[in-house]
């Protein structure tokens, strides 16, 4: 199998033989051979497709290990219900003075987190993003409402959080009760 990227004329084939390369815009994509989907993953696309279609939704159950199928609009709905119950508003929020705030944040805590500066980029979030905010529905309870999780690892403050838990656990010798 021959696998050279037109920019640099470089045979990937002869590194990884088992994966096709295609090189579009100079940018080298790699491919799993060709071949057809498994019957699982036909099985999940028809499924994925058919819920798109409908306009449904599977939302994990609070409690237990069930989906909930519904529609769209209802779990916008029952969302917006929980924040509107809990007081929530739009506001005005630059993510990106966020990220930097917490970047400098990070860079200044040289008594709390040692070494060189550079030792420092590990608490910076590559990629970071407003946090996620979805519903598992409380089928235990009347009118199915929504309890609310956040997906907190996109947030610029993730790795400097879980650090400092463990700092404040390893300092005050914090043991958790069961």
């Amino acid at each position: 199998m021959e696998a050279h990227c037109l920019e640099t004329g470089y045979d990937y084939s002869k590194i990884i033989p088992t994966l096709k390369h295609h090189c579009t815009n100079g940018r080298l994509i790699n491919r799993l051979e060709d071949r057809p989907p498994s019957q699982f993953t036909r099985s999940f696309l028809s499924i994925k497709e058919k819920l798109k279609r409908d306009g449904l939704i599977m939302a994990k159950a609070d409690k237990g290990e069930a989906l909930v199928l519904m529609t769209k609009d209802q779990y916008e709905q029952k969302l917006l219900d929980f924040l509107h119950q809990a007081g929530a508003s739009p506001m005005d929020y630059k993510f990106s003075i966020h990220n930097e705030s917490i970047r400098g944040k990070i860079r200044k805590a040289q008594f709390l987190i040692t070494g060189p500066q550079k030792s420092r980029k590990r608490f910076y979030v590559m990629n970071p993003a407003f946090p996620k905010i979805y519903g598992q529905v409380k089928t235990h309870k009347s009118g199915y409402p929504i309890r609310p999780v956040v997906a907190f690892f996109t947030d610029p403050s993730f790795h400097l959080a879980k650090f400092l838990t463990e700092w404040f656990r390893t300092t005050s010798k914090f043991e958790e009760l069961l």
